[in-house]
Order: C-alpha cells, then sequence, then structure tokens
C-alpha cells in the first residue's frame, strides 16, 4: 500500500516537471471542485486564466496533474512561470466542503539593469484555500465556489485574495469540463497607509477560467 501511495505521487511529480517544461502561466488557479481524486487515478488537465489587469487583458495557460492518496485528500502539481506548485486538498464534508494548502518556486525571465542582460529570477507562493460545491444528477452537474488567499515573493511581494464561482461538467467517468469567474483583490502588504486606513496601490480585477482534465486509472489502491 505504501508503495502504490509512493509510486502515484512520483508519477504526478513527474508528469507536472514535464509540464512545466513547456508552459508558463499564473499561480492563482482555480478550476476544482471539493471533490477529491480517487485512490488509484491520476487526473491530467489544461486551462486557461483570463484576467482584465488595469484594461490590459491577459490570457495565461497552465497544466496540472493530481492523484488521490486517501479516500479524503488529493495532491496535485501545477505549472505556473517556469516553475511548479505543488497542493493537498482535504475533504471536510465529502464532495461538499474542503480545505487546501500549497505552495511552490518558480524562475521568471528579467532583464538585468547593470549588464541589460536577461536573466532569471526566483519566485516562490504559498496559498491557503476553501472549496464548496453542491454535486448534481450523481456529479454530472457540479456548481462551485472556492475561495483563496496567495502570497507571492521573491521578485514580488504580493497579496492575492480570490473568490470566483463556477461549474464542473462531467458527461462521462473520464472527462471532466470546468468555467468559472469572479474576482480577484491583489495588494502589497507592505503598502498599508495606517492614516488612508488602507493598502495604497491596491486594486481588483474580473477574473475567469475554463478548463478540462482527464481520469486515468494508474495503480490499483
Amino acid at each position: 500500500m505504501r508503495k502504490n501511495l509512493l509510486k502515484r505521487i512520483l508519477l504526478t511529480g513527474i508528469t507536472g516537471v514535464l509540464f512545466s517544461s513547456i508552459m508558463t502561466g499564473c499561480a492563482m488557479y482555480h478550476l476544482q471542485t471539493p471533490e477529491t481524486v480517487p485512490v488509484g487515478k491520476l487526473a491530467i488537465g489544461g486551462g486557461a486564466l483570463g484576467a482584465i489587469d488595469h484594461g490590459e487583458f491577459r490570457l495565461m495557460p497552465g497544466m496540472w496533474a493530481r492523484t488521490g492518496i486517501s479516500p479524503r485528500m488529493d495532491v496535485g502539481i501545477h505549472a505556473f512561470m517556469l516553475g511548479l506548485k505543488a497542493n493537498c486538498k482535504y475533504a471536510i464534508v465529502k464532495d461538499y466542503l474542503a480545505a487546501g494548502l500549497g505552495g511552490g518556486l518558480g524562475m521568471e525571465p528579467g532583464v538585468s539593469a547593470s549588464s541589460g542582460g536577461k536573466v532569471k529570477r526566483l519566485n516562490y507562493t504559498g496559498e491557503a484555500s476553501l472549496y464548496l460545491g453542491y454535486p448534481l444528477m450523481k456529479k454530472t452537474l457540479y456548481p462551485y465556489t472556492m475561495l483563496r488567499a496567495l502570497y507571492m515573493g521573491g521578485l514580488y511581494n504580493e497579496m492575492m485574495l480570490s473568490a470566483v464561482g463556477g461549474i464542473r461538467v462531467k458527461p462521462c467517468s473520464w472527462l471532466s469540463t470546468y468555467i468559472d469567474a469572479g474576482i480577484m483583490h491583489d495588494f502589497d502588504p507592505s503598502t498599508y497607509n495606517k492614516r488612508l486606513g488602507r493598502f495604497t496601490g491596491a486594486f481588483s480585477m474580473p477574473i475567469f477560467g475554463a478548463g478540462i482534465s482527464f481520469n486515468f486509472p494508474i495503480i490499483k489502491p
């Protein structure tokens, strides 16, 4: 049993590394219900996060892989920037309420002011998420809401708070499609102004996402 668990986690990690070598994107992805991936299955998916940032439209693709490690918990790896983010999700009330924690490291290309040449700078993230949902029609339709707090440090010093609502459509056991939309509030924690009672430079933006995932049996539990 323990050997199978290690194999599932290793396979998920290898898949994520392969994805990260070809994808760029953003750490603030959603596209998840409270349901966890069953033990012995691997979910591989891809999608895009869209945002309107200061009047500019941005579209950021990404890919992920998740696998179940217990009846109530799964783990996953998601490609963003030039790195990886790993997280786990635990079902507090199975299929209706779950919580997750995660973090990641990534390199972002930049320009050195002194040399004028291209350099790579390290980013790191940490996040906490809450998932709520209500499965309908034997989980064929699955409305969900997701709340997340994500901190990105290194090159940036940003706190991102997001809230989205969406729906998953699962026409068969091995295919799921997702669409969601919401809002993200972005601010630098070091810019709090006591006199004004707020963070200077803080802003909010509408966000939306769409994706697709495939479930594969990998190892018998």
